[in-house]
């Protein structure tokens, strides 16, 4: 496997739980195959997609953390994205993709920010 592969902690599979059942919703496979370590972020181009579609799922997950709804039996959902969104940060800035990940991360403020303005 790639050294550019994420590696989600075995040790809590809510993780991959969590992230299958968002990604069902936002329906884009290569963020799926990039957080079950199936596909390696090596380019630019690809870190970028990936920061705005993980962005995008956290999102999602937010409604539901913040209408405490539990997700697939796990009731603090919020606790448990917090956790991944740390390990999808720090895997971007370790691998050299940490403008892909402010720039996404910008786009995703622009937008909450236009949407709350309507």
């Amino acid at each position: 496997m790639s050294q550019n592969t994420l590696q989600l902690p075995k040790s809590n599979p809510e993780f991959l739980q969590l992230t299958q059942h968002y990604l069902a919703i936002l329906d884009h496979q290569q963020l799926g195959q990039f957080v079950q370590g199936k596909v390696a972020c090596e380019n630019n181009e690809l870190a970028l997609l990936l920061c705005q579609k993980f962005q995008r799922l956290v999102d999602i997950a937010n409604i539901d953390a913040e209408n405490n709804i539990a997700v697939i039996g796990i009731i603090d959902v919020d606790k448990k994205m917090f956790q991944l969104f740390n390990i999808v940060y720090n895997f971007m800035l370790n691998h050299g993709f940490e403008a892909q990940w402010q720039q996404a991360a910008d786009e995703n403020r622009t937008l909450h920010n236009s949407s709350t303005d309507s």
